[in-house]
């Protein structure tokens, strides 16, 4: 587990606005263009605003401009990637791609590991992601 300065995930009312909307709307993975329309902020308000709730252990960052809220229930957690397969599909944003033997591994002995890792590549660039967390 890994966890930020041991602070508690306290939100001001404008992260709180933020993680109940996307929640609402069933997008616990979310986009800085998403941000800026739900807090009508601009781009660079919107990133700074993610930064803080990243370093906070509220989101975690799964590439530049994407992002997925830590559940609550997890505490002090500050890294999460949630389900592999559905991480893939996002990052990979409707380009073809595959998962790596590791990650079908991963999936295969998830009941016996705490880490969760995610390895996905793209048919085109082949162009390789990794995310890991718990």
């Amino acid at each position: 587990m890994r966890y930020r300065n041991n602070k508690l995930k306290i939100l001001g009312p404008q992260a709180a606005h933020l993680v109940v909307t996307l929640y609402e709307q069933n997008k616990p993975i979310f986009r800085l263009k998403e941000v800026q329309k739900i807090l009508r902020l601009d781009e660079v308000s919107s990133r700074n605003f993610v930064r803080k709730l990243v370093n906070r252990g509220v989101a975690t960052r799964l590439k530049p401009g994407l992002f997925i809220l830590v559940p609550f229930e997890l505490g002090k957690e500050a890294e999460y990637i949630g389900n592999p397969f559905v991480v893939a599909r996002e990052i990979m944003g409707g380009k073809d791609y595959f998962l790596s033997h590791a990650t079908a591994m991963d999936n295969s002995w998830r009941s016996y590991s705490a880490s969760i890792s995610c390895l996905c590549n793209d048919f085109e660039t082949t162009q390789v992601y990794y995310c890991t967390g718990h």
